[in-house]
């Protein structure tokens, strides 16, 4: 029979989707204030998968991957989840 445990800490990572590569590096700001620091950023490639976006982002999107330094525990991601809505909220109320 099992025993029941915190279950290990993983690392978060962020897929960012924009139509300005200007927005990727004010948003990794943003997400570093919440998250701490970036430990590895992909590059930012174009995002050609779909146009389902196109009408609230514009054409022409890139993405961009992100993870963090500091690992979280599996329980916490609901909330950063919000944390991370609330982040576009911001921006998208910038544009």
């Amino acid at each position: 029979m099992g025993t029941a445990s915190e279950p290990k800490p993983v690392k978060l990572f962020v897929a960012l989707l924009a139509a300005d590569n200007d927005l990727f590096s004010r948003v990794e700001n943003s997400l570093c204030v919440l998250f701490g620091p970036i430990d590895s950023a992909s590059a930012t490639l174009p995002w050609p998968v779909s146009d389902y976006y196109e009408s609230e982002m514009g054409r022409g999107l890139s993405r961009r991957f992100l993870s963090f330094e500091r690992l979280i525990s599996p329980g916490a991601l609901a909330e950063i989840k919000h944390h991370a809505y609330d982040v576009e909220d911001d921006y998208r109320r910038a544009e």
